[in-house]
Order: structure tokens, then C-alpha cells, then sequence
């Protein structure tokens, strides 16, 4: 049986990642750095300041954090040449450049940030993080050939709510049937597959996964940040299971509610023509 993972972002939520968001933010404000080029004029120089490798890198940060919810997306394209916050930035984006900045702040002021202090900034990022989860969608389809609207954190949580734990071969049967919001034909063939591989009637092996072999790593990891659910890992990938984290009972109720994609969808639908 082929396995085929979801569309990865290729980067894990990380401090790396927070640093180079808010690395590039300020130097896009930087006039002297930008001299009214636009984005596919400077890229090269960013990739510099940002101290990355190679534009492949800039390009998977540029989508992380698109996807994530953080930048509006057409303002890092080729031509745009306006890079100011007000533009650059969404609502989430301020408050996580925000977040930063006032931990950074606290860094230069403290050798060690404070416990309670500290505590209570994880606690903001990890509020940040479920919002912007709640609101992560694919816009054009999971992986190629697929161009269906589809919101992986529901799906990945209806069925957790519905198995309790899925492991490594449980997730990829996920990804490989269900790819699109609550079709229940796909939701009927995971069943039948979890089924027979819970029952010893099927045995897969990492070679049976022929896409996105590190699916497992990237969106599993964001969603874990968001709190709603909970990662067991160990040596082998055997080892590997999720399981839904009963902190966030009631926002995971709401992402599984009948009405929440209509209505998701219906607000980003309208704040697009504002």
C-alpha cells in the first residue's frame, strides 16, 4: 500500500524561526537596505542579512510564516516594493513581532528572565500559536493534483477524538485518505485502513510512504505549540503517537462543531474584500 503524507511547511516552530521572522521585519523597514527596490531585487541581500544559506531557505521561511497567518501574502512577491509593518504584517503577525520584541527587551535587561515572567511569555506564545492554528487552512489542496480547500488540524483532531492515539503508519493512512474537509467517502476508507492495520491484516513499512516522507515532522510539531494535541516520541518511528491534549477540551470542541468551517472560511472570505 503507498502512503502519501500532506503538503509539509519544511520548518518547525522554533526560536530560530521567531528570530528570523523578527530579523526580517526590521530590515525590510530599513530604508537604507531596501532603497526603493522591490522584493525580487533585494532577496539575495536578504538572504545575507538573515545570515541563511541559500534563497531556498528565505523561500521556506517566506511560506512559513505566510502560512502561519504572520505576513499578508503578495507583499514578499517579485515587484512590491512596499515593505512597511502596516502593509508586511497582519493582526497575528503584530502580536507575535510584538511578543518578541518585549522578550527581547526582557533579555537585555536580565541575564535570566524571571521564572514567573518567563512562564507567563510562553504562556502568550502558546495562546498566539492556538489562534493561528484555528485558522490554518491549505488554500490549494494538501499536495499535487489536489486543489480542494482543507483544514488538516479539524481533520487530524476528528479523528483522534473518534481512535483516541494515532501512530506513525496511523497518520499517514490519515493523510493518505483524508484530504478533504469532511468528506465522508474518505473518512469511510481510513476506517476501513486503520481497521486492518489495527487488526494485523496489512503491515506497512516506512518504504510504503512515497510522499512528503516528513510530513510527520513539521505540522504535527505546530500543532503540539498550539496545545491541542499531545506527541509521544522515542528512538524508532514506531515509537512515534499523537493523542489529543485535553488543555485546550473546549477549543477542540469548537475547531470539531458542525458550523466551524462555514464560518471560518465566511470570515477570511469577507476580511479578503475589506
Amino acid at each position: 500500500m503507498d502512503l502519501k503524507g500532506w503538503s509539509n511547511p519544511g520548518r518547525n516552530i522554533e526560536d530560530k524561526l521567531h528570530e528570523q521572522f523578527y530579523n526580517m521585519v526590521n530590515t525590510l523597514q530599513d530604508k537604507h537596505f531596501t532603497k526603493h527596490r522591490n522584493y525580487l531585487q533585494i532577496k539575495s541581500d536578504l538572504v545575507l542579512s538573515l545570515g541563511l544559506k541559500s534563497d531556498g531557505q528565505l523561500s521556506t521561511i517566506k511560506n512559513t510564516i505566510e502560512d502561519l497567518g504572520l505576513v499578508n501574502r503578495g507583499i514578499l512577491e517579485r515587484r512590491n516594493t512596499n515593505f512597511s509593518k502596516d502593509k508586511l504584517l497582519t493582526d497575528l503577525g503584530r502580536v507575535l513581532f510584538s511578543l518578541i520584541e518585549i522578550e527581547n527587551e526582557l533579555l537585555k535587561q536580565n541575564e535570566k528572565i524571571p521564572l514567573q515572567i518567563s512562564k507567563s511569555i510562553e504562556d502568550m506564545y502558546k495562546s498566539f500559536y492556538t489562534e493561528a492554528l484555528i485558522n490554518y487552512y491549505f488554500t490549494n489542496g494538501v499536495r499535487d493534483g489536489i486543489n480542494s480547500r482543507f483544514h488538516p488540524v479539524r481533520a487530524i483532531l476528528k479523528q483522534l477524538r473518534k481512535y483516541g492515539t494515532l501512530d506513525f503508519f496511523e497518520y499517514y493512512l490519515l493523510c493518505t485518505h483524508i484530504y478533504e474537509d469532511d468528506n465522508e467517502q474518505q473518512e469511510k476508507q481510513f476506517q476501513q485502513a486503520i481497521e486492518d492495520y489495527r487488526a494485523g491484516n496489512i503491515t506497512l513499512r516506512k518504504a510504503n510512504i512515497i510522499e512528503q516522507v516528513k510530513g510527520h515532522q513539521y505540522l504535527p510539531q505546530w500543532i503540539e505549540k498550539a496545545n491541542f494535541i499531545k506527541i509521544k516520541r522515542g528512538t524508532r518511528i514506531y515509537d512515534w503517537q499523537i493523542s489529543e491534549n485535553v488543555v485546550n477540551k473546549e477549543i477542540v470542541d469548537h475547531i470539531l462543531h458542525s458550523d466551524f468551517l462555514d464560518n471560518l472560511y465566511k470570515t477570511i472570505l469577507e476580511e479578503k474584500k475589506i
